[in-house]
């Protein structure tokens, strides 16, 4: 007897003689294994991958508990987790990040049913913290300079202007957010 396995299961022994004696029921089994199933996750903004951000892996039967965890560099962008699994098992990623980054809309943790044989792939897309700065225009005498143009660009794209302010008497302090 050969047997041919079925998506997301193989078999060790895929195949035996059987020896049949008239008058007798003979037993044969050939056993069927899941395949595993990988989880690989990553964290990104605009398409760039977010470093030191930890990823914890678990399931709906493991109580709460963190069965892998990892935290992604500049070298390993994505965390996977690699499980024998059935189809009826939840799984659970929950990102911790970095300083300056916030969870997505859809919050920070997502639940996957995976598949034997099957990778699923998913990617976290987090959102930027506002960054704030003071930008104070002076004389040396630290006297306020009033009616000074202030402009606010990112240095690797120096030709956009983000904000553009105008200093005022006895206002010299400009705050600007980004």
């Amino acid at each position: 007897a050969t047997i041919t396995p079925s998506e997301g299961t193989s078999c060790d022994v895929c195949s035996m003689d059987m020896n049949l004696v008239p008058g007798e029921t003979g037993q044969y089994t050939l056993e069927l294994t899941p395949n595993p199933a990988t989880l690989v996750v990553s964290v990104e903004y605009q398409d760039i991958f977010i470093p030191g951000a930890q990823i914890k892996f678990s399931n709906s039967t493991s109580q709460g508990s963190i069965m892998q965890s990892c935290t992604t560099s500049n070298t390993n962008a994505q965390c996977s987790m690699t499980t024998q699994t059935t189809n009826d098992v939840e799984y659970v990623a929950t990102i911790v990040l970095p300083a300056g980054y916030s969870c997505p809309i859809e919050g920070c943790s997502a639940s996957f049913t995976l598949v034997p044989g099957k990778t699923e792939k998913y990617t976290f897309s987090v959102i930027p913290e506002q960054a704030q700065g003071v930008v104070t225009v002076a004389q040396s005498s630290q006297d306020c300079v009033a009616g000074t143009l202030v402009e606010i660009f990112d240095s690797s794209k120096p030709n956009v202007v983000l904000e553009r302010f105008t200093t005022k008497s006895g206002a010299c302090n400009v705050t600007f957010s980004t």
